[in-house]
C-alpha cells in the first residue's frame, strides 16, 4: 500500500517516528528509550484468515510477526462484540462489501476507515483478512488540564509535553474526579498502578509506573497480577495526591514489509501471495476521557520500608497504559510509553 493511500497529518508512517516501534507482536522485546505500541487488531484479522482458510497460515518464509501471530497469546473473546468488526474472504463472496455493510451497522455511516480497500481493488479471488476495533471511553467528570511538564526518558532524554490530572494547589478536593481514580499499587513515586474509571465499567483504563520487563508481554503479565478488581483497594486517592498524565493524541500506521511476496503453503491456498499487511492504531488521551480506534488489514501494594514522602502520581516517566475488559487475561490495547515522542507537545 502506497503512501497515495494515506491520509494527510497527522496521520504518520510509524517509519516517521524514530522513537516509536507499532509492533504485531505482543510478546515483542523491550528496547530503551523506545516507545512499544500494539494493539490487538492485527491478531484479529490474522485470526480470522487462519479460520478461513482453515488452519494457522503456513509461510513459505517465516517472519517474527507471524510466528508470533500463530502463538495465539491475545483472542477475539478478551474484546467485547459491539467494540470489533472481523471478516475474511475473497473478493466474489463480497467480502469488502459485507464488511462495509457490517461496520455501518454497528457504528453508523460515519465510520472512518483508512485500510479498508475499495471493492473494485479487490479481484474475484483475492482474499482479504480486516480487523476494526473502536473504543470511546469518557470520564463522568472531566479531569482538569495541567500546566506543561517534562517526560523524562529511561534514557534520560526530556521533552516539555502537555497534561491533564489534579493538581491539589488548583483544584481543591473535587471529589467527583477524585472519585474516579483507583489505586492498584503503590511502592514508590517510582513505582505505582492507578486506574481512571470511565463511563463504561467493564473496561479498565490503566496506567502503570512500572520497571520494564524482558518482553512487552512479560510487562503486560506483571502489571496484570498487581491488578486488584473485586478487591479494596490498596489506599484511598487522598485529595492531597497529585496526579500527572501526558496527554496524547496520535494516528500512526505501519506496514509490514517483510510479508511482501510470501506464499502461503496451506492447501488449496498455495497460489496466494501476500501484498499487504498494514495495521493503524488511533488513540487519544486527555482530560475529558480516552478513544481509541485501529484496524489492520492483510491483503492477501506495598514497599519493604516506610514512605518518607507524599505519594505523588507523576506519569511524564516511562509507564504503561492498557485497556482492557473485565475478567479478561489480556488487554485489546498496551502503549509501553517510554518517551514523550507521542504525546501532545506543549508548544501546541
Amino acid at each position: 500500500m502506497s503512501d497515495a493511500h494515506l491520509k494527510v497529518a497527522p496521520y504518520e508512517l510509524m517509519e516517521r517516528l524514530p522513537e516509536t516501534l507499532l509492533t504485531g507482536c505482543y510478546d515483542v522485546p523491550m528496547v530503551a528509550g523506545k516507545n512499544i505500541l500494539w494493539c490487538s487488531t492485527l491478531q484479529l484479522a490474522w485470526d480470522h484468515l487462519g479460520d478461513y482458510i482453515g488452519s494457522d497460515p503456513d509461510l513459505e518464509k517465516s517472519t517474527i510477526t507471524a510466528d508470533s501471530l500463530n502463538m495465539h497469546l491475545v483472542n477475539a473473546d478478551e474484546i467485547d462484540a459491539g467494540s470489533h468488526v472481523a471478516m475474511a474472504g475473497i473478493g466474489r463472496e463480497k467480502i469488502v462489501e459485507r464488511i462495509q455493510a457490517a461496520l455501518i451497522d454497528k457504528f453508523g455511516e460515519d465510520v472512518d476507515t483508512s485500510l479498508l480497500p475499495d471493492p473494485g481493488a479487490v479481484g474475484p479471488i483475492d482474499l482479504l483478512a480486516y480487523a476494526f476495533l473502536l473504543k470511546s471511553m469518557e470520564f463522568s467528570t472531566p479531569f482538569f488540564d495541567l500546566d506543561e511538564s517534562i517526560f523524562v526518558s529511561s534514557e534520560r532524554t526530556a521533552r516539555s509535553v502537555k497534561t491533564f490530572g489534579y493538581d491539589p494547589g488548583r483544584n481543591d478536593g473535587d471529589e467527583a474526579v477524585l472519585r474516579q481514580i483507583t489505586i492498584h499499587h503503590y511502592v514508590s513515586r517510582d513505582e505505582f498502578i492507578i486506574e481512571l474509571q470511565t463511563e463504561i465499567e467493564q473496561d479498565h483504563l490503566i496506567f502503570a509506573r512500572i520497571p520494564p520487563a524482558a518482553t512487552l508481554e512479560e510487562t503486560i503479565r506483571y502489571a496484570c497480577q498487581l491488578l486488584t478488581f473485586g478487591g479494596d483497594a490498596v489506599m484511598p486517592f487522598d485529595t492531597d495526591y497529585p496526579l500527572t498524565i501526558p496527554r496524547l493524541d496520535f494516528d500512526i500506521t505501519r506496514e509490514f514489509h517483510e510479508f511482501i511476496g510470501i506464499y502461503l503453503l496451506n492447501e488449496n491456498f498455495e497460489e496466494f501471495v501476500f501484498q499487504t499487511v498494514a495495521q493503524n492504531i488511533r488513540f487519544r488521551l486527555n482530560r475529558e476521557g480516552a478513544l481509541l480506534k485501529s484496524e489492520a488489514a492483510t491483503f492477501l501494594v506495598g514497599s519493604s520500608e516506610v514512605e518518607t514522602e507524599p505519594p505523588s502520581f507523576n506519569l511524564c516517566a516511562p509507564h504503561l497504559v492498557l485497556m482492557l475488559r473485565d475478567g479478561a487475561q489480556n488487554p485489546y490495547f498496551a502503549l509501553w510509553q517510554d518517551n514523550g515522542e507521542l504525546c501532545v507537545p506543549a508548544d501546541k
